[in-house]
C-alpha cells in the first residue's frame, strides 16, 4: 500500500465513531501495517 494511502486509511480509522465488523477489521490491519513500519524507521501514522 503506498504511504500516502496508507495514512489516509489510518486517518479514517481514528474518525470513526461506529465502525461495523468489517471496517474493525480493516482498520486492525493498517495498525498493523503502520506498526510494521515503524519497527523499520518508517513514521506515516
Amino acid at each position: 500500500m503506498p504511504d500516502d494511502d496508507l495514512v489516509n486509511k489510518s486517518s479514517e480509522c481514528l474518525n470513526i465513531s461506529d465502525p461495523g465488523a468489517a471496517m474493525i477489521q480493516v482498520c486492525k490491519n493498517i495498525k498493523r501495517e503502520c506498526e510494521r513500519r515503524r519497527k523499520i524507521g518508517v513514521y506515516l501514522c
